[in-house]
């Protein structure tokens, strides 16, 4: 009964922090293996012009199809939530679903923009699909503002404890989704090790767990 209770008070923001998992796996597997941060478009839009300049020219090709690629899932997940919210997660699930199979058997030999073009999608899906919890905006493909806002958090909380009570809480949320992302990249770094390319099979492990949350309610508060 505790448990349920417990299940059904923090479901939304234990559905964020699996997500967060499941983004870390995404970033662990693209760093370990192509030194690159497949879940931030950042990356590849600074390599599309480097590239280009370079003259390059297929490699900024590929690099601009990654970026459409991004636009595209974007997009989507924006019309998704417009028209049928209710199904967002789920949906977006599902592409972490089918991603994580092809990132076990994509053929390590093609370019690692071609890997990664289903990261592109599923990344750029997933972080308009859980925008946060708890009424916080969060990522869970990437770090930098959650470990901005973590800061803050505590910064403020430490600044006056009286008066920035719910500081405090800010600072815990974010410094969960740091540790739960981190966690996925750790995850996904001792699989890929230990199993090589079928170590990307372990995200399904949080695929899974990410389901049945998602099924059993819409996830949120």
């Amino acid at each position: 009964m505790l448990k349920t209770s417990f299940l059904t008070k923090h479901k939304e923001q234990i559905l964020f922090y699996t997500m967060a998992i499941i983004g870390g796996f995404y970033g662990g597997f693209a760093i370990s293996n192509f030194d690159v941060l497949g879940s931030a478009e950042t990356t590849n839009m600074i390599r599309l012009v480097i590239s280009f300049l370079g003259k390059d020219y297929y490699q900024s090709l590929l690099c601009f199809i990654a970026a459409i690629i991004y636009l595209a899932a974007t997009a989507l997940s924006k019309l998704a939530n417009d028209y049928i919210p209710k199904y967002i997660h789920i949906i977006s699930i599902f592409v972490d679903f089918l991603v994580t199979l092809w990132l076990c058997f994509a053929p390590r030999s093609i370019n690692y923009i071609l890997v990664l073009y289903p990261m592109f999608f599923a990344c750029a899906f997933q972080w308009n699909a859980f925008p946060g919890a708890k009424g916080y905006v969060s990522s869970s493909i990437f770090s930098t503002n959650n470990y901005r806002q973590m800061i803050f958090g505590f910064t403020e909380y430490f600044e006056d404890r009286e008066k920035n009570k719910k500081s405090l809480e800010k600072g815990r949320f974010f410094l969960g989704t740091l540790f739960w992302f981190h966690f996925g990249v750790a995850i996904a770094f001792l699989s890929e090790n230990a199993f090589g390319n079928y170590g990307a099979l372990t995200n399904l492990i949080f695929v899974a767990i990410a389901t049945i949350l998602a099924s059993n309610g819409d996830g949120s508060n």
